[in-house]
């Protein structure tokens, strides 16, 4: 009987102070913080080994990416990156050629891919990191994906 009291009780003081009424599921999911991207953490290089793509996990949810290009012994491009957790996002941010950095807000993730998009970018809108198979994939296109380039990436050589 005394279980049965106190139950009764709990119930009685939640429905008059409103416990979890506060939190719906939509908000518990809103508030969530989402979990690093970790599985980026790395080197990668691209199938056709001209570019070569590292990332390095840093702390409370920011990540540091850095890419280059080379053809024929030249430096054609690089890139300076990072994921960094904010508020209840994170937001890749890419400073490619040493120019001012652009921000990619993540829009949808999972346990093995994380997309990121800023619809006033010129081009890539949509920026998408996924495992495979062979290692990872990233993916850059426009929103409506009327222009899309795969970049498929394995791990580098020791």
């Amino acid at each position: 009987m005394f279980r049965f009291v106190d139950t009764i009780s709990a119930l009685a003081l939640a429905i008059i102070f409103g416990a979890g009424s506060a939190y719906s599921p939509v908000e518990a999911q809103r508030q969530a913080v989402p979990k690093q991207p970790a599985w980026l953490e790395g080197c990668w290089q691209h199938s056709d080994g001209a570019a070569e793509e590292i990332w390095d996990i840093g702390f409370d949810g920011l990540m540091f990416g850095r890419s280059v290009t080379i053809r024929d012994d030249k430096l054609i491009e690089f890139e300076v990156m990072r994921i960094q957790r904010i508020e209840n996002y994170f937001v890749f941010f890419a400073a490619p050629n040493g120019r001012e950095s652009t921000g990619f807000i993540s829009t949808h993730q999972t346990s093995n891919s994380i997309t990121f998009e800023n619809a006033d970018h010129d081009f890539p809108q949509r920026i998408v990191y996924a495992t495979s198979d062979d290692g990872l994939i990233a993916t850059i296109s426009d929103l409506g994906e009327t222009t899309k380039i795969h970049f498929e990436m394995v791990a580098c050589s020791p």
